[in-house]
């Protein structure tokens, strides 16, 4: 293999890239036994002193990872025992010049013995433990990292196809099923001599078995790893030239599997379990992996008397989280704060409480009608979620002129992606693979130059603080001179400033009392806006919290409040302060830490309950912060100052609509009264008018 290891390999370039987990915190993570008697603990994270100041980062490559393990070892046995590369190159090897059993054991539920190459507890004998491959060859794949990591089935010792060519011509073929899936292709051609060749599909996710004999018989493929493998055909065999295996299931989701390389970051997650249990899970930073994820979540969820569950999914590409306790309400996952349920494809809620759970797998399957057309296809596929985004190209012919287009939403090597179009044929043809930029950095020699890569054209991490904009390739050495431009800062600054007095003015506008005219403005008196307004001030004039550097008012970087009670922004004062500290000024804005709330609470003797109200305390605060927490403070949709205000006022407008009705009412009942009294008064009227026509008639005739 040209593909070894060596003290400068990453450890998160192991196991196909699925890493080795390791703790984040300061604990072991396996153990070591000689002869049952001996122990050896070691820690492979983060190593702290005894006032918890941190003495050693978490090991990261293959070097500081021996390292380690035999600084451990030396202190117990002096050097009597080590470990090293083996001489495969591949993989890693114990030694005892004593020749007493070594066996590892894992501590805890994160696996490292198996990620490291060996068998957890098992007794390596005769003071030598070699463990299985633990790099695939380049751009290969271990076979063990097969269907979502559970690997290939072998007969009790090795693995083994037994495979009868369409000429009649049989074979046993032997492999190690740790090694690699190019081991299984060359060990099926060698044994076979060819006459059935091994390849890697069309796809690149599976295995394929062709007959080159050009015999008439069935193809058979049996043995012991023919069913891990999805390449049985049973005794009869295939009337086919080839068998395939279809999608084997590669795993590369793992629970070391870093948030930093999902573009994950904090937030907090709201699950609903199977009995109509809420519990909220905040992730901090302190989160840096899927273990961590893993644990933190089933942790809150066994604390709060959950049956929901979740892990890594059988097919080693994503979370499953699933409730087994056979209650009657659906699984549901949603973001409280940020995207973390959304970014790895749990959010939403169980389809079926008889199988309540949601797999959140990167995989995403498509069905299509016999009826679709090309259009349906690419609606199908640009609402299924897969993060691509197809659409329709005509390039101009006359005849099959249109073609679908399926483009990634992500750029570079993290957009590739794989179509399995199974049965379907939809003529794909690969235009653009997704590559990554490349650029030499610091020398013009690439040999003495630092290679940097990324998904995109610019560059963010190369130099604090600047974005380098890649246009095109190049054979000659770019000079890139680098010095500090406050404009856009000054301008985001000057829309804060505007954005500040456009609130206060419109604040005294709702709230003036014009003495010449005796004007009140709607809210004169409003209570809440005087608070507002007070608020306002206080922070534009108050202190930072606890922010690093010469800088703690507003005032000292050119923003103050200027005559008429307006804020002004001085140009001149901000750039002489961000020239003599620009960190001081960056910490003044933007700083912001916290402690995460304990949410736990008792309410009875070891009886605790979530808290999902509980906040966070800040220990240091920029005024962006401030201003922030004071926005959340007022607009909070549940409890902010304003909306309970709203509420306030459309409680009043709802019970004086309310009166009106009623008097509404009360005037039509009084009218419909006073409407009945002048009916019968002019029934009386005009009583009295006949009787006085009679009266009149009465003396005319006596007259």
């Amino acid at each position: 293999s040209i593909y070894v290891l060596s003290d400068d390999i990453a450890l998160s370039m192991l196991n196909d890239g699925n890493g080795i987990e390791i703790s984040n915190s300061n604990s072991n993570d396996f153990t070591i036994e000689l002869d049952g008697a001996t122990t050896i603990s070691v820690n492979l994270g983060p190593v702290y002193d005894g006032d918890g100041e941190l003495e050693e980062s978490a090991v990261s490559t293959v070097g500081q990872l021996i390292d380690r393990i035999n600084e451990a070892l030396d202190d117990v046995t002096g050097g009597q025992v080590t470990v090293g590369i083996a001489s495969d190159g591949v993989s890693l090897e114990f030694e005892d010049v004593l020749g007493r059993d070594i066996t590892l054991n894992d501590v805890g539920d994160k696996n490292v013995v198996a990620q490291l190459g060996f068998e957890d507890g098992f007794d390596y004998a005769g003071g030598t433990a070699s463990g299985s491959r633990v790099i695939a060859d380049l751009q290969g794949t271990l076979l063990s990292n097969l269907n979502g990591g559970s690997g290939v089935d072998d007969d009790g010792t090795q693995g083994e196809l037994l495979i009868t060519d369409r000429d009649g011509g049989t074979y046993t073929v032997n492999f190690d099923v740790n090694g690699t899936l190019s081991d299984l292709v060359r060990a099926i051609e060698d044994e076979t001599g060819g006459l059935v060749s091994a390849s890697i599909d069309a796809t690149g996710t599976g295995l394929k078995l062709t007959d080159t004999t050009g015999g008439s018989g069935n193809l058979i493929v049996e043995g012991a790893s023919a069913d891990s493998l999805n390449v049985n055909t049973g005794a009869s065999g295939v009337d086919a030239d080839e068998v395939s295996s279809g999608d084997l299931d590669h795993k590369y989701f793992s629970r070391a599997t870093t948030f930093d390389s999902l573009g994950i970051g904090t937030g907090e997650v709201r699950i609903t379990d199977a009995q109509g249990n809420v519990v909220t899970v905040d992730i901090g930073n302190d989160t840096e992996t899927i273990g961590d994820f893993i644990d933190e979540v089933n942790g809150q969820l066994s604390a709060a008397g959950s049956d929901a569950t979740i892990s890594i999914n059988a097919s080693g590409d994503g979370l499953i989280i699933e409730d087994t306790s056979g209650g009657s309400v659906a699984l549901k996952v949603e973001d409280e704060e940020g995207n973390i349920a959304s970014a790895l494809g749990i959010a939403g809620e169980a389809e079926d409480t008889a199988d309540n759970k949601i797999d959140g797998s990167f995989e995403v399957t498509v069905e299509f009608d016999a009826t679709d057309t090309l259009q349906d296809i690419a609606d199908k596929i640009n609402a299924s979620g897969a993060n691509v985004t197809a659409t329709i190209m005509n390039d101009g012919s006359t005849s099959l002129g249109y073609h679908l287009n399926i483009v990634s939403d992500e750029t570079g090597r993290d957009g590739r992606f794989v179509v399995d179009t199974g049965s379907l044929d939809l003529d794909l043809d690969t235009l653009d693979s997704g590559e990554d930029a490349r650029v030499f950095f610091g020398n013009s020699d690439p040999a003495d130059a630092i290679l940097l890569t990324n998904s995109s054209n610019s560059l963010d991490d190369a130099i604090a603080g600047v974005t380098i904009d890649l246009r095109s390739a190049s054979e000659e050495t770019v000079t890139v001179t680098v010095a500090n431009d406050s404009k856009k800062v000054e301008s985001a600054i000057n829309a804060f400033v505007k954005a500040f007095n456009d609130a206060v003015t419109r604040i005294d506008e709702q709230t003036k009392y014009v003495v010449e005219t005796e004007q009140k403005g709607p809210l004169l008196g409003d209570g809440t806006m005087i608070r507002l307004r007070a608020d306002l001030f206080n922070a534009v004039q108050g202190e930072a919290l606890n922010v690093d550097g010469p800088y703690s008012r507003l005032s000292e970087i050119g923003i103050s409040v200027g005559e008429g009670g307006t804020l002004e922004f001085d140009v001149g004062t901000f750039r002489d302060a961000i020239d003599a500290d620009r960190d001081g000024v960056i910490a003044l804005m933007t700083a912001r830490e916290f402690d995460p709330p304990n949410r736990e609470i008792e309410i009875d003797d070891g009886i605790t309950v979530n808290d999902p109200d509980a906040e966070n305390t800040y220990t240091s605060m920029g005024f962006m912060t401030i201003f922030e927490e004071l926005g959340k403070e007022y607009i909070n949709s549940v409890d902010g100052v304003l909306t309970m205000r709203n509420r306030s006022l459309d409680d009043q407008i709802e019970l004086q609509t309310d009166r009106i009705e009623f008097f509404d009412i009360q005037l039509a009942n009084k009218r419909d009264i006073l409407e009945r009294q002048f009916l019968a008064m002019e029934k009386v009227i005009a009583d009295l008018q006949v009787q006085q026509s009679a009266l009149a008639s009465l003396t005319s005739s006596l007259g």
